[in-house]
């Protein structure tokens, strides 16, 4: 019984790496090139930080979504968890898989407020 919890647990992070790692793929081709090209503010923090910073909050998130889940969180909840995941996925593939900060503006806005429903939700 007492696994039951481990593999749920590892299930919702496994998933939300899982996002980031595809993520990461669409973001590899265009960091030292594409991106490397734009004009960055002053306190962008340096490429080596994205990794593990990107990495600990998918961890956290997959996290929250199994405590939600857990606590048997309404359907709309994990809805819009689902929703949010989505998005945190389309932002990569949008702003460095297309190339398009126009695009992922409008969807970055999106995401920002599926964030706030999924905590709102939870």
């Amino acid at each position: 019984m007492r696994k039951k919890p481990a593999v749920a647990i590892l299930a919702f992070v496994g998933l939300c790496l899982t996002i980031g790692a595809v993520g990461g793929f669409a973001t590899a081709g265009s960091v030292d090139t594409w991106f490397a090209g734009l004009a960055k503010p002053s306190f962008n923090p340096p490429s080596f930080v994205f990794g593990p910073v990107w990495t600990f909050l998918y961890i956290l998130i997959g996290i929250s979504g199994y405590l939600a889940w857990s606590s048997k969180a309404p359907r709309l909840s994990m809805a819009i968890y689902a929703l949010q995941l989505a998005l945190n996925l389309g932002w990569s593939l949008v702003f460095f898989g297309l190339r398009r900060p126009d695009l992922a503006f409008i969807e970055i806005v999106a995401l920002w407020v599926s964030i706030i429903a999924t905590v709102m939700a939870f």
